[in-house]
């Protein structure tokens, strides 16, 4: 059995996963701030745990309730542990000059500071398993494309992007612990409902984002989550520093 830790883990892409890796049988551990009360009913304590949470807020806060959940879970029967930080959100979109404040942290912490603190937690617990530690961050190719007035997304995700190039070079020499970025394309989440709610003003690309809906061509979460679960199945088999589908 494997253990996945997942972020975002009530809604969309997040909550595809959770319902991917419990239907194949291993444990998992959902990190959200609404929760999911019908797979709570639905499985087993042991195999499935949730930490209710604003991942907003002050980290020290979270670590503590990460810590006392976390010590509910036998290792000893887990054979992989994979850290998935699929947490996000787009808002402010604007241009610069007119962008909120409040807001700008507050994506800033979500996106960027939070999955980086998480990886820096879990790493710094220096778990001993049977098998790999996987740290995967969701990414897009909003990090490496500039999108008119997206100048907070597309650099948050960036710094994801080379925050995970920094941790490979670390972990060059180390065949336990695997770290990987992915970017799953455009996904028929509630993030594309709010892209495409935006004001032309704020993002004038906005009729693209839209038609993307009525031609079809946005990805299931369910259809992401597992072809990313088929991917990290074997995570001695991830050489490279970023996936996309």
């Amino acid at each position: 059995m494997d253990l996945y830790v997942v972020t975002g883990g009530s809604k969309g892409l997040g909550l595809a996963l959770v319902e991917k890796v419990l239907s194949e049988g291993h444990m998992c551990l959902s990190i959200s701030r609404s929760g999911n009360a019908e797979l709570k009913t639905k499985y087993s304590a042991s195999q499935f745990l949730e930490i209710k949470f604003d991942l907003t807020k002050k980290f020290s806060l979270f670590a503590k309730k990460f810590d006392q959940t976390f010590k509910k879970i036998n290792l000893k029967k887990v054979q992989n542990i994979y850290l998935i930080n699929n947490a996000a959100q787009i808002q402010p979109v604007a241009e610069i000059g007119q962008l909120n404040p409040t807001e700008i942290e507050k994506h800033y912490y979500l996106n960027v500071t939070f999955p980086v603190l998480l990886t820096n937690h879990f790493l710094a617990k220096k778990l001993k398993i049977k098998g790999v530690q996987t740290f995967v961050q969701i990414s897009s190719g909003a990090a490496r494309f500039a999108i008119t007035n997206w100048s907070i997304y597309c650099s948050g995700k960036a710094a994801i992007e080379m925050f995970n190039d920094v941790m490979q070079i670390q972990l060059q020499k180390n065949n336990k612990i695997k770290a990987i970025t992915y970017s799953p394309g455009i996904i028929d989440t509630g993030m594309q409902s709010v892209i495409r709610s935006l004001k032309s003003k704020d993002f004038p690309e906005v009729q693209r984002f839209k038609d993307y809906k009525k031609s079809n061509e946005l990805k299931s979460p369910e259809f992401v989550a597992d072809s990313l679960y088929q991917l990290i199945q074997n995570p001695n088999k991830l050489t490279d520093k970023t996936y996309s589908l």
